[in-house]
């Protein structure tokens, strides 16, 4: 009687502890692991229902535990959200197994997504996919790692070319790629073959800059005079009446750069044939960076968490007097970066969220930054986990 007692307890335990290692590495936020994804190249802005949206695909690697066998738990997606309020709009699957998607375009109907495996667009209605590459009319062949495709603002299109070497265009909202003439193919023949595949090259990463200009004049960094050497930390400054630099405001950043959006200009028309890359097809250079909330009055800087903590955070201040409008972690610095149509920006940031206990290992996620025209910051955490890895 006793053994079996003992057999009884000795299996309820045994059953008690595989429930707990199920709870310990399945449960999402949990122990271990609060969330992991991946924003792709690429941010772009449309409106939904009268909303002003921001568009973006990401890698969903939530850790599950059995990330494999659950629905969700590992899959590349692409949503919208409220850039006022921080909602989610939508947030669809792309279905079709690729592991990173780039963000091309949007428009007033479609957003326009390059992945591993082809180009999707998607209804901006509600995120669903409209069309894949063998559905859009003259890329029924389309073979993507065989091609080169590239997004210009100035003709609103993206340009492409297939392997077959002719140059086509999609304009933004349409579903055909029409052969371009002799003239728009001399300007962007030689441009596509350069900068190849827009999965790997369309979308210039965020630069830090030193300076940065605004309404109210040059914003840069440097140490106030009078200091005591070894004072940590830099303030911001701007160039007096006689030259010599002014202390901005009180805030002192360690290691500090204004945020800055990068975009690629666009080519001299018809500048290919025989041209001397640099100089002729972009006379200017190849792109350009423009430091975010320089059109509303406020500077986004990445800087240190201390002068102790080499950790990277987001700090908005105002480009007038540079009060401190507030602060962000941003632990893995600033991924991508772009400049809202209202004066407001978007980053996203890869942050360190471990989850309720202490862990060994600490997942990396990207996480969205929405600043408001007058400079307030929201943090926004995509791809939240519960149970045993399902989404929530």
């Amino acid at each position: 009687m006793v053994k079996k007692g003992l057999k009884v307890l000795l299996t309820a335990l045994a059953s008690l502890a595989v429930v707990a290692f199920v709870a310990v590495f399945a449960v999402v936020p949990g122990p271990l692991i609060n969330t992991a994804a991946r924003v792709g190249p690429g941010l772009a802005f449309a409106q939904v229902d009268g909303r002003d949206v921001v568009i973006f695909a990401y890698v969903d690697s939530g850790y599950s535990g059995l990330p494999f066998f659950l629905p969700g738990a590992l899959d590349t997606r692409v949503a919208a959200i409220d850039v006022d309020t921080g909602a989610s709009v939508w947030d669809r699957s792309l279905g079709n197994g690729s592991m990173e998607a780039t963000t091309l375009a949007a428009g007033r109907d479609y957003a326009y997504l390059l992945d591993s495996f082809e180009l999707t667009v998607v209804d901006l209605e509600d995120g669903s996919v409209i069309a894949r590459s063998g559905d859009i009319d003259g890329l029924e062949d389309l073979d993507v790692f065989q091609s080169e495709i590239f997004y210009s603002d100035s003709r609103r299109a993206i340009m492409l070319r297939p392997d077959d070497g002719r140059v086509r265009a999609i304009a933004i909202d349409s579903l055909t790629a029409v052969v371009v003439d002799d003239r728009t193919r001399s300007t962007w023949e030689c441009v596509l073959d350069r900068m190849g595949h827009a999965y790997f090259s369309a979308v210039p990463d965020p630069v830090l800059s030193e300076r940065t200009h605004t309404d109210a004049g040059e914003l840069g960094f440097g140490v106030p005079a009078g200091s005591a050497p070894g004072t940590p930390g830099e303030r911001l400054s701007r160039p007096g009446a006689d030259g010599s630099p002014s202390t901005v405001g009180t805030e002192a950043f360690v290691a500090p750069g204004f945020v800055a959006e990068s975009t690629h200009n666009e080519p001299l028309a018809g500048a290919c044939p025989d041209a001397a890359w640099a100089d002729d097809v972009f006379p200017e250079g190849e792109s350009r960076a423009v430091a975010l909330g320089t059109d509303s009055g406020y500077a986004v800087i990445e800087h240190d968490a201390s002068a102790r903590d080499d950790a990277r955070a987001i700090s908005v201040v105002d480009a007038v007097d540079g009060a401190l409008l507030g602060t962000n972690p941003a632990e893995g610095g600033t991924t991508h970066a772009r400049r809202g149509p209202d004066g407001g920006s978007v980053l996203i940031v890869d942050r360190y969220l471990p989850g309720v206990l202490p862990s060994l290992s600490v997942p990396v996620t990207s996480v969205v930054l929405l600043v408001s025209p007058e400079g307030s910051m929201r943090e926004v955490v995509i791809a939240k986990h519960g149970w045993f890895g399902m989404p929530w």
